[in-house]
């Protein structure tokens, strides 16, 4: 399942994913501090705002751990996707 994240750089060797939420459909698309807020309150899930990790465009960018049981995984795309209406 697509979730609209853009991902400019795959992850080498890491645990995480650095990651565009300017096209996610949701009204905080783009502000990562706002969409990070709304995935915990709306989807119970905590990711973190870019501007912790980088200057590149940090408002754009979320940071998300994957490093999990890989049912997790799956039930974390299942709420995001509810979230964004991609069910």
């Amino acid at each position: 399942m697509s979730l609209g994240f853009t991902v400019p750089v795959m992850p080498d060797g890491a645990f995480y994913v650095y990651a565009d939420c300017g096209i996610v459909n949701h009204p905080a698309a783009g502000d990562s501090s706002a969409l990070t807020k709304a995935m915990l309150h709306e989807a119970g899930m905590v990711l973190v705002p870019g501007m912790d990790f980088g200057t590149h465009a940090p408002k754009q960018y979320i940071r998300l751990s994957y490093a999990t049981a890989y049912s997790k995984l799956e039930e974390a795309v299942e709420r995001l996707g509810r979230l964004f209406g991609r069910h």
